[in-house]
C-alpha cells in the first residue's frame, strides 16, 4: 500500500484577529513548526468509584513553536509579529499544510497571543526567530482545502 502522508510544504500567516481562515500576511522564510493541543482532565472521583480515579474532559487549549530565519525586514509578517509582541495584541495566526503559495490550503488557524520570541544564533551561523503562540478560545482544524 503506497502513503497518503504529506511532505509540508504550508505557511504560516498571520492578521487581525478574527480573520482566522482568511488570514494572508505570509511570516517569511519559516522553517519549522510544532502544534500541540491538550484537554484539561477533572477529577471526578468520588465513595461510587470503587477502587478507581474517574475523569471528566475538561477545557480544551494549544500552542504553537514558530522557527523562521529572522529577516531585517519582513512587511506584514516578522514585522508585525514584532507589533503585536510589543502591543500584547490579540491576532490570527494559520498554520497552512500544503498550501502551494496561497493562504487557502488545510491547516489550523485560531486567534491567540504571543508567548514568547527568542532569536538565537552563534559565530558565523544564521540568525534563527523562534516563536510561541498561545491560542485563546476555539482552536479550527480545516481540513477543507479550497
Amino acid at each position: 500500500m503506497t502513503t497518503a502522508a504529506i511532505v509540508w510544504d504550508g505557511t504560516a500567516y498571520i492578521a487581525a484577529a478574527g480573520s482566522g481562515k482568511t488570514a494572508a500576511n505570509a511570516i517569511g522564510e519559516v522553517v519549522d513548526f510544532d502544534a500541540a493541543w491538550d484537554v484539561n482532565m477533572v477529577e471526578v472521583t468520588s465513595r461510587d468509584s470503587g477502587d478507581h480515579k474517574e475523569y471528566l474532559a475538561g477545557l480544551d487549549g494549544g500552542q504553537v513553536s514558530i522557527t523562521a530565519r529572522y529577516l531585517k525586514s519582513d512587511s506584514g509578517g516578522q514585522d508585525s509579529l514584532w507589533t503585536y509582541f510589543q502591543a500584547k495584541t490579540k491576532f490570527a495566526l494559520r498554520i497552512n499544510m500544503d498550501d502551494n503559495g496561497s493562504n487557502n490550503g488545510y491547516g489550523i488557524y485560531g486567534d491567540g497571543f504571543l508567548k514568547s520570541m527568542p532569536i538565537s544564533s552563534s559565530v558565523g551561523d544564521k540568525v534563527d526567530l523562534k516563536f510561541v503562540f498561545q491560542f485563546t478560545g476555539q482552536i479550527t482544524y480545516d481540513a477543507d482545502s479550497a
